[in-house]
């Protein structure tokens, strides 16, 4: 009984916690023990901002495993983009990961990274374009939108997830325990 008590207090001091804009999650990615949620639609800089406080990033796409796993698992979902932690904000023409990780794959879509060409300037912010796109799975660089159903969908990745998984486990032992 006493192993049961803090867990319990642990799954509702973390459920308490409310994250409103978050529309599913958490998902592990199989591939990298990594956890991921997938944001309301909003501005890149407000995901961003959202998944730091959920202890993570937008999502750091290492290679074509995890975009296809991003995309195939976020992407249904949504009838937009997604947007993930790939920006040059800092230096123009310099993308970095908002966790710092080195750049080891893009997959940008023809003619992209463009900084909007010549009919939007400014595009710092990346997103993987949606399941509605002609080219899915592609990223395109864009501008920081959001209101009036303007925006991308967020996706947050928590490397270390912490007390996150320990919610997840609290929540099926105390699920296997009823049951």
């Amino acid at each position: 009984m006493l192993r049961t008590i803090p867990c319990a207090v642990l799954c509702v001091v973390m459920t308490s916690a409310s994250y409103g804009s978050i529309l599913a999650g958490p998902t592990v990615n199989p591939a990298n023990n990594h956890v991921y949620y997938l944001l309301d639609m909003t501005s890149w800089t407000s995901s961003e901002a959202e998944a730091v406080s959920l202890g993570g990033h937008l999502a750091t796409i290492n290679d074509a495993a995890e975009n296809a796993w991003v995309l195939n698992t976020f992407g249904p979902l949504v009838s937009r983009s997604l947007w993930i932690g790939f920006n040059d904000v800092a230096v123009e023409g310099t993308f970095e990961w908002t966790s710092g990780e080195a750049v080891t794959y893009t997959n940008w879509n023809t003619g992209e990274p463009n900084n909007g060409g010549s009919v939007v300037g400014n595009e710092d912010y990346t997103a993987i374009l949606g399941m509605s796109s002609p080219y899915p799975g592609y990223w395109n660089d864009t501008i920081n939108v959001s209101g009036n159903g303007i925006g991308e969908y967020g996706v947050v990745e928590i490397p270390e997830p912490g007390a996150v998984v320990m919610l997840m486990v609290c929540g099926m032992v105390l699920m296997a325990r009823r049951g």
